[in-house]
């Protein structure tokens, strides 16, 4: 099978699972459609620091996205200067490493 079937093919079972999910799913309008981002966003972080299942949810995909990060600085430093890829170089095992995370 090509790959882009297989793409188009995962896509729609996507679809076909998220609309299978059980409940309503609209958007309920602001409040208060005047008020900032900096009050939206307080809001929001209030909301999943208060949730008993979304504020560990939360916390560790913030650790895991902050370990990621600091390992990709490393990773940075190992692929230049260890390994003495340039830019191209860099940039084709990055690419790599997205291909093998996807597949």
């Amino acid at each position: 099978m090509r790959p882009e079937r297989l793409f188009r093919a995962a896509f729609l079972l996507g679809i076909v699972l998220m609309l299978a999910l059980p409940g309503s799913y609209h958007l309920e309008p602001s409040p208060d459609p005047e008020s900032s981002i900096v009050a939206r966003v307080t809001l929001g972080l209030r909301y999943v620091w208060g949730h008993e299942v979304l504020r560990p949810l939360a916390l560790t995909v913030a650790a895991f996205a902050f370990l990621n990060e600091a390992s990709n600085a490393v990773f940075v430093i190992l692929a230049t200067e260890r390994y003495g890829l340039g830019e191209i170089g860099f940039g084709l095992l990055l690419s790599i490493d997205a291909l093998t995370s996807i597949a």
